[in-house]
């Protein structure tokens, strides 16, 4: 009975998504009613925000409750209670963070928030899956909600196309992690992590059985591959920067941070597998795809003219810093991911917040192309140096956090002893100076009628939060040992 308490918090979240489905269909008369829309919308914002913290007081109740459930589908560890919490707030942040984005663009019904927390339980259920088959279901579980809440904008072209879109080449993705599960089986016949795990390290496989050696490689990368479509790598990113500029920018904003971190920790695990049996074959191919991924997200964001598919490059430019440090599975190359997944989800939160927030005063439109930032100085000099500290943390500018988690990611090629690699990172970093720059300089232009864009004021406890964050990243060069002590302690508790 003790192992079934490993998804108190998977559980606890399924029972009040049903109890939300039923309190919609009872009171759907009212949600019809525009009278009561706002009402019962922030009411149940609020209550899902709640039903998020809830979650995260239960797994932190859990946390020394260890074992495996269902014949070793399920895993709970120290690994995977990082990782849950790591969800659970970011969620919990990205859904409080734009409650009243729906309310101005007029978006009636509120299905879209429980669509929002279902697909947090189908995150939850990858990060804690130990086999090819929970896995694909809780890659299944997050992707058909993901593909609906697309859609929210169902008056709008767009939208309606972005949705379709991620629809088809999400079920490309998924066809392709069923044929790699199916390869993977028939050269190891198992698709089990904990039998795999026992077969890789007790038997030299190439030795064993040449023919499954190849056979099961080319499982994996299909693996791999569909696995890594779902954070944007490149050649695996068409769908980000459509999907991020079709989608309502809320959506976006979710979209951009909570799934990569359960995609994260889940390469992990396997790389935890595979990367000594398939070393060579595994470092070309992430070194490869890091390389395009950096090189595509960087040269791509230049020529952006919209700040969602901007931002979107962006995160394929970031996603593939950490597929550098997946090349090497050692202490400090996950000391490194980490650190870096928690510098990119808080500066990353704060850029999308203020992109969420942004609104033209005189009509309360969104801002959606670069140059509506154009006098942003002048017409709110607070909310610019705010802006103007998360975009050089994005640039990796010391002594901003974002230079010491890009910082890791140079110390953990010259210890690869990749100097070329390094020396190209660096280059190409300081190419993608450039989009950021363009957004400081059009902070400070001149528009041609001199006409000025003010902006609505943003509500003060997401001002209090900004700001908290923004001395985070001015100040965490004076004083980091508390931080750097928390990660250490981390790495600790995940691999003794």
């Amino acid at each position: 009975m003790t192992n079934y308490l490993i998804l108190n918090c998977e559980v606890y979240i399924c029972v009040h998504v049903l109890k939300l489905i039923i309190i919609g269909i009872i009171i759907q008369a009212k949600i019809l009613d525009s009278k009561y829309k706002i009402i019962i919308d922030k009411i149940i914002t609020n209550f899902i925000g709640l039903i998020l913290l809830f979650s995260m007081i239960i797994l932190w109740k859990s946390f020394f409750f260890e074992g495996t459930l269902l014949n070793y589908q399920i895993i709970q560890d120290y690994y995977t209670f990082f990782f849950k919490f790591m969800v659970l707030l970011t969620s919990l942040i990205c859904i409080i963070m734009s409650t009243n984005y729906c309310e101005y663009e007029n978006i009636k019904g509120f299905e879209y928030l429980i669509l929002l927390l279902f697909s947090t339980l189908g995150l939850l259920t990858i990060i804690s899956s130990y086999d090819l088959i929970t896995m694909y279901l809780g890659i299944e579980i997050q992707g058909l909600c993901f593909y609906i809440i697309t859609n929210l904008k169902f008056f709008s072209d767009y939208s309606i196309e972005a949705g379709l879109k991620y629809f088809i080449l999400g079920v490309i993705s998924s066809l392709i992690l069923l044929l790699g599960s199916s390869f993977l089986y028939y050269g190891t016949g198992t698709i089990n992590f904990l039998d795999l795990n026992i077969l890789f390290y007790s038997v030299n496989i190439i030795n064993y059985n040449y023919y499954s050696y190849y056979i099961t490689l080319f499982g994996l990368l299909l693996i791999y591959s569909s696995i890594l479509f779902k954070i944007g790598i490149v050649p695996f990113h068409i769908w980000v920067s459509d999907i991020y500029q079709g989608a309502p920018t809320n959506i976006s904003f979710f979209f951009a941070i909570v799934p990569q971190i359960s995609i994260i920790s889940i390469l992990l695990r396997l790389n935890n597998i595979f990367v000594y049996v398939y070393l060579k074959q595994l470092f070309w191919f992430f070194m490869i795809l890091s390389f395009l991924s950096i090189t595509i997200g960087t040269l791509g964001a230049i020529y952006q003219t919209k700040i969602k598919r901007m931002l979107g490059f962006s995160g394929i430019n970031n996603m593939g810093y950490v597929l550098t440090m997946i090349l090497s599975m050692n202490i400090e190359s996950i000391y490194g991911i980490i650190f870096y997944m928690i510098v990119y989800n808080v500066t990353s939160i704060t850029l999308w917040l203020l992109f969420v927030s942004f609104r033209d005063i005189s009509n309360m439109t969104p801002m959606e192309d670069i140059r509506d930032i154009m006098l942003l100085f002048r017409s709110n000099k607070y909310l610019s140096i705010i802006f103007f500290i998360f975009l050089f943390s994005n640039m990796g500018i010391p002594p901003m956090l974002g230079f010491f988690a890009k910082l890791f990611v140079i110390l953990n090629l010259l210890k690869l002893k990749m100097y070329i690699f390094a020396i190209f990172i660096i280059i190409l970093n300081s190419i993608a100076v450039i989009y950021y720059l363009r957004l400081l300089i059009l902070m400070y232009s001149k528009l041609p009628d001199d006409k000025w864009i003010f902006l609505d004021d943003i509500n003060e406890w997401k001002a209090h939060f900004i700001i908290i964050i923004g001395y985070i990243n001015i100040f965490f060069m004076i004083y980091p040992n508390y931080f750097l002590l928390l990660i250490h302690n981390i790495i600790l508790l995940i691999y003794t």
